[in-house]
């Protein structure tokens, strides 16, 4: 019997969802697969939902053969607006001197490996009303500069069975601010711990290396975990009812990312 399931470590402990139950007998995986991005968005304001589509994604997979595939955005910019009606409106700036993709994997007769990384360079990301006005109206909302993020998963398999995740974070000149963080000025460089909460609040929610790990649970008749996959990002900002001028916004961004598994 088999049994998968997905989990996210966090400060508070460990939050488990059951995801998929099923009886066929896996012997071996069937592909190396690996997925990356620069960065994506989602939001929710009154009842408008907007998002930001992966930024130069890239995917490999295979049963046979090696792989090795990257991307780059080039220079990026791009304003989101985030709500309808009268404006002024909060809205999401972003740029970034480039983002970079790459996967890569193998599979041979006892081994299957494969890695995803996602880097943002120069990223400028703020979230503010659009168009700005002047006066008193706290802006931006969150302000968020980097010299560079990186994120990598990597999933790593020798025998049936026998499996391992892994996933590291580089952060470069993070520098995070605005009338969200109630006044505080957040820095970091480093190689953060996976799933370091940098910030929380009822509103909003700020990791780094932020991981999430699909195990699959194999009973016959001892129980046996093993991994199939992890997802990664190098910072994840949740928003739950952000107060954004007077306008409740929801929704999550996920910068620099990277997925390994024998299946995503």
């Amino acid at each position: 019997m088999h049994y998968g399931w997905s989990r996210a470590l966090g400060a508070a402990g460990l939050s488990l969802a059951i995801a998929t139950l099923s009886a066929v007998s896996a012997q071996t995986a069937s592909a190396s697969q690996a997925s990356a991005s620069g960065i994506s968005a989602s939001f929710t304001s009154g009842g408008v939902r907007t998002i930001i589509t992966p930024v130069a994604p890239v995917m490999g997979g295979t049963v046979s053969a090696k792989y090795k595939r990257s991307a780059d955005s080039g220079v990026y910019q791009k304003t989101l607006l985030l709500a309808a009606g009268s404006t002024p409106v909060p809205a999401l700036t972003v740029t970034a001197k480039n983002f970079h993709s790459h996967v890569e994997g193998i599979f041979g007769v006892d081994t299957l490996s494969s890695e995803g990384d996602g880097t943002a360079l120069g990223l400028d990301l703020s979230l503010q009303l659009y168009p700005p006005v002047p006066g008193p109206v706290p802006q931006p909302f969150l302000h968020i500069t980097a010299t560079k993020l990186k994120e990598t998963g990597s999933f790593n398999e020798i025998a049936p069975g026998f499996a391992t995740v892994a996933a590291g974070a580089e952060v470069t000149g993070l520098s995070i601010s605005g009338s969200l963080l109630h006044g505080e000025t957040l820095q970091y460089s480093g190689s953060p711990r996976e799933n370091k909460v940098l910030f929380k609040s009822p509103t909003m929610t700020i990791t780094l290396n932020h991981e999430i790990t699909s195990e699959l649970i194999s009973c016959r008749p001892k129980c046996v975990v093993t991994p199939v996959a992890i997802s990664a990002s190098g910072i994840e900002i949740t928003l739950t009812n952000a107060d954004v001028n007077g306008r409740k916004v929801s929704g999550q961004i996920d910068i620099a990312t990277g997925a390994a598994g024998s299946e995503l």
